[in-house]
């Protein structure tokens, strides 16, 4: 029971991280989209090239 309750709580923090995550692209996708008119191919090509750089400078 336990055990299960436990699970259940790790899920829902993983699934609650990820739905920030995507609300957090969401919301820089809208302000770059007002900013640069950028369409949503270019933003995310954008993005994961970003977070991609990040991830090798570490």
């Amino acid at each position: 029971m336990a055990i299960n309750m436990n699970m259940n709580k790790n899920t829902s923090i993983i699934s609650l991280s990820l739905s920030c995550m995507v609300d957090r692209i969401c919301k820089n996708y809208l302000i770059a989209k007002e900013i640069f008119g950028l369409n949503l191919k270019n933003y995310l090509s954008i993005f994961v090239t970003r977070n991609f750089l990040s991830q090798k400078n570490l």
